[in-house]
């Protein structure tokens, strides 16, 4: 049998971890939602540039399909002044 201060100790770890689960998911939604109510256009771009992702509130806001523009490197739609 385990000890009764090993069982406690794992039941508190197991509830913590469940907390922070549910407070990043928490707060995952509500970035989320603000995300969506933004009339503006994002892009999120990695370390390299690269566009991988974004948000619209409208489609009609975006030039170009999504696949032209995903994974790609945003000097690719810069101007030349601007690179």
């Amino acid at each position: 049998n385990m000890p009764k201060n090993i069982v406690k100790a794992t039941i508190s770890v197991g509830i913590h971890n469940f907390q922070q689960n549910l407070e990043n998911r928490t707060l995952i939604e509500k970035s989320a939602a603000i995300l969506k109510a933004l009339p503006d256009l994002i892009f999120v771009i990695n370390k390299r540039g690269e566009i991988i992702d974004y948000n619209a509130s409208k489609k009609e806001l975006l030039y170009a399909p999504p696949e032209i523009f995903l994974n790609k490197n945003i000097t690719n739609y810069l101007a030349d002044e601007d690179r």
